[in-house]
């Protein structure tokens, strides 16, 4: 395997989930404030959580994706991770979300520059991309504060509870130097 199974950060450590886990994750992701920028519903028991745990697990055994807990304090606070690895096109798609405890303390900056890092650096990977809901402006912090650009607007690429939603495109590329940071996979 490929992937790590761990990382850190200054305050985070970021763990391959495990069905451990379960009834922390169950209550992250039966948040409706929580998935309301995800692409699922809330979930309605803790089986639903398990099936997740095991989706990532699978993916993550053929190195095409990884779903890493991230924890504060020995507190599983929420996830992250690689939804899609693509080697061939050396590019992979993040996405992460945090118990709303969580929110507005820069741990979405820290895990998103961990995942930015390990990318670049141990994967050596040349792209890496986040699709963002655009009322999703906490999101769109995180990833400006860790040298994504916005590529642009995806029209009626998503289905959600209300509809089909646009979804905007974020990236980072390997060796661009943005604001005097060489983002580089050497």
């Amino acid at each position: 395997m490929r992937l790590a199974q761990n990382l850190e950060t200054t305050n985070l450590q970021l763990r391959v989930l495990t069905t451990a886990e379960l009834p922390t994750l169950f209550e992250l992701w039966s948040d409706p404030q929580v998935t309301h920028f995800m692409n699922i519903e809330p979930m309605q028991s803790i089986a639903e959580a398990r099936q997740m745990v095991d989706l990532f697990s699978q993916a993550a055994d053929g190195d095409s994706a990884v779903r890493y807990g991230i924890w504060y304090q020995q507190r599983l606070i929420g996830t992250c991770g690689y939804n899609e690895i693509n080697w061939q096109l050396q590019r992979a798609e993040i996405g992460y979300e945090l118990v709303t405890k969580a929110w507005h303390h820069g741990f979405g900056t820290e895990l998103v520059g961990a995942l930015a890092a390990d990318v670049f650096q141990h994967l050596q990977l040349q792209r890496l991309e986040a699709y963002v809901l655009p009322d999703n402006i906490a999101s769109q912090r995180v990833l400006t504060h860790n040298h994504f650009q916005k590529e642009g607007r995806l029209r009626h690429y998503e289905q959600t509870d209300s509809g089909f939603s646009d979804i905007d495109l974020y990236s980072c590329v390997a060796g661009l130097d943005i604001g005097g940071k060489t983002l580089d996979n050497n």
